[in-house]
């Protein structure tokens, strides 16, 4: 007899609020005056919509959901479909519109150009108006006295089409008075947007800074140098046309802001005794009209040899840079100080190292760590205690060519690099980031993390734990790593562990595990994910939301899923499902079949391809299965 099967499709994946979702099912066997019956709950098991359908003659069903705009509830829902004793289910997911967050969104082709390149600024309005006000200004040279007719200046206006696009082609005319950044800002009464730009000799060497920073011409200075600070913020909304200064201070090792001694004048002299008074070492800067500003300042002989910080604040943001000063015979600090020029890189850009090694060594190893674990060795040669090294981050993101394991995961330039620095008795780590939106995004960097793939699972689905740990280093000539472990638990609501694992770390630092969810252990409610690595203990939670009945004399529900939705020749097919029920013996068998397009879907029926069903009842326990098909 021909088994009973029921399925049902969704035509998309993802919705917006105010779209229509539209689904399909189909059953192999149509019983006469009986409707399907759906229910589609949200991602909190809350039921939204409920209604009956009826098959046509093919036993088709067509079906459609409206996603009401009216305090929408994002995030995964389901659609579950009864017809008889067949059962069926489908996800999908509902997003946010993006466009909703900003009122006009502004872009440009490249981050920099080279003198005489057309400059390509496009972007969307929220609201749709005929034409938006387009203003683009030149940096000036970090004071506000310069004269304007010295900087670019452009004011206009882009037409929107119908679609609320825009695009405007600017020029600016090549020439050594036009080299530096600039910014764009397209506005109306409802809202603006800001975007950067630079105009560099050499392009493909010049990099855009990010909207924030502080840095120096040097990492290193002796007592009675001058110290040349530059930066750049974004100008801050004023009501009134005074401008608004960057404050600047020093700070000692210890963070603290950095006092001086000021000798008062003669006029203030108490009982003819010369009386001293402190104050912060501190300054301000005017940031010209683009928001770079600039000042310099020198080190005072009371400056201890050291390492120092300036920092900048503006507009309630800060944003920090070091330095080091030595005395010109003080060579006793033989520790490796170095610094990468930024925290945040972009695709193609260039990570520039500089630092300094008072040790005779004459060579540095370096060590560089991607976010996957792939390793490059690299050295450098200090010369005069001073050393710089430089690597080009690939221009784009790898493809498949790039992978030499199809089977691995694949590889991304994006993510968290570490720099290792080391000589004969010691080594230094330096993180930075490359990223897709390296203007806004910033470096954070946590000797421990842990994270789940959702938030919210079901009972029977697959948990899969990951997360990254700063591998420490041994103190040895060597610089072995410790071969230590990660221990991951699995707790539930009462702190009790479920599972207990020890994981191993790749080059990288990363660790991942997958968990089997039993619907017989993992009720509704919370559970904690608990790692440890050394001394440090870091902690994520997740959520189990069962959808479909869990009861004794409820019907008899079979899950299915694999773990990707697309595979490669080679790979491994990991299957999984649970039962609403638990059975006792049962007998599970599995079919695979090989859909050729435009044929006829068999189901159940083997079609001549000689397909056998697997018997997969061995791996079935408290109403879990699986099964690895290669």
């Amino acid at each position: 007899a021909e088994s009973e099967e029921l399925e049902i499709i969704t035509d998309k994946e993802f919705y917006l609020p105010g779209q229509t979702v539209k689904f399909t099912a189909k059953t192999n066997t149509i019983i006469p005056g009986t409707g399907l019956k759906y229910s589609v709950y949200d991602p909190n098991g809350i039921e939204l919509f409920s209604g009956k359908l009826f098959p046509d003659a093919q036993g088709m069903f067509s079906g459609n959901v409206f996603m009401s705009p009216t305090k929408p509830v994002y995030g995964t829902l389901d659609i579950v479909a009864q017809y008889g004793k067949q059962n069926a289910r489908v996800l999908f997911e509902l997003i946010k519109d993006e466009k909703d967050s900003q009122k006009i969104i502004l872009t440009t082709d490249k981050d920099v150009y080279g003198p005489g390149e057309n400059i390509i600024i496009s972007g969307r309005s929220n609201k749709y108006v005929p034409a938006l006000d387009l203003d683009v200004v030149q940096a000036g040279t970090g004071s506000l006295s310069v004269s304007s007719n010295k900087i670019f200046q452009l004011k206009d206006q882009v037409n929107l089409a119908g679609d609320s696009t825009f695009r405007y082609e600017l020029k600016v005319p090549a020439g050594e008075q036009n080299l530096g950044d600039y910014k764009v800002t397209v506005s109306k009464d409802f809202g603006s947007a800001t975007a950067r730009f630079k105009i560099a000799q050499n392009p493909q060497t010049a990099a855009l800074e990010t909207n924030y920073y502080i840095k120096t011409d040097n990492d290193l200075y002796l007592k009675g140098q001058i110290v040349h600070v530059t930066g750049h913020v974004n100008l801050a909304t004023r009501s009134s046309l005074e401008a608004v200064p960057v404050l600047i201070s020093l700070m000692d090792e210890n963070g603290k802001q950095i006092v001086i001694d000021t000798q008062i004048s003669n006029q203030q002299l108490v009982q003819n005794k010369v009386i001293t008074k402190t104050s912060t070492y501190s300054f301000t800067s005017i940031p010209d009209q683009i928001g770079n500003f600039n000042l310099d300042f020198k080190i005072p002989q009371s400056f201890s040899p050291a390492s120092y910080t300036i920092r900048g604040v503006y507009d309630k943001r800060t944003f920090d840079t070091a330095f080091s000063v030595q005395s010109a015979i003080d060579i006793k600090n033989t520790n490796i100080i170095a610094k990468t020029d930024k925290s945040v890189y972009g695709l193609g850009q260039t990570v520039n190292v500089n630092g300094t090694f008072f040790s005779g060594q004459s060579t540095i190893k370096i060590t560089l760590t991607q976010p996957g674990g792939k390793i490059i060795n690299d050295g450098v040669k200090v010369d005069n205690s001073r050393f710089a090294w430089s690597w080009t981050i690939p221009s784009a993101e790898y493809t498949s060519a790039d992978i030499r394991d199809l089977r691995q995961s694949k590889p991304t330039v994006f993510g968290v690099y570490v720099l290792t620095l080391s000589s004969s008795n010691q080594s230094v780590d330096l993180f930075f980031k490359v990223s897709k939106d390296p203007a806004l995004d910033t470096l954070e960097v946590k000797p421990l993390e842990v994270n789940t793939d959702k938030s919210v699972y079901h009972a029977g689905e697959k948990l899969t734990v990951f997360g990254e740990a700063i591998k420490r280093m041994t103190a040895d000539k060597q610089f072995s790593v410790v071969v230590d472990r990660v221990n991951v638990e699995v707790r539930n609501s009462a702190n009790k562990a479920i599972y207990t694992s020890s994981l191993d770390i790749d080059n990288g630092g990363a660790f991942q595990a997958t968990y089997d969810l039993p619907i017989t252990i993992f009720k509704d409610g919370k559970y904690k994910i608990v790692a440890t690595y050394q001394k440090l203990r870091t902690d994520t939670s997740f959520e189990i939301k069962n959808v479909l009945p869990i009861k004794t004399g409820s019907k008899l529900t079979l899950v299915l899923s694999a773990d990707k939705p697309q595979y490669v020749r080679g790979d491994t097919v990991h299957i999984t499902g649970s039962t609403t029920q638990v059975l006792s013996s049962p007998k599970l068998n599995l079919v695979v079949n090989f859909q050729k397009e435009g044929a006829i879907d068999c189901k159940l029926f083997y079609c001549g391809l000689g397909v056998k069903p697997i018997d997969i009842s061995r791996s079935y326990s408290n109403g879990v299965f699986s099964y690895d098909y290669a």
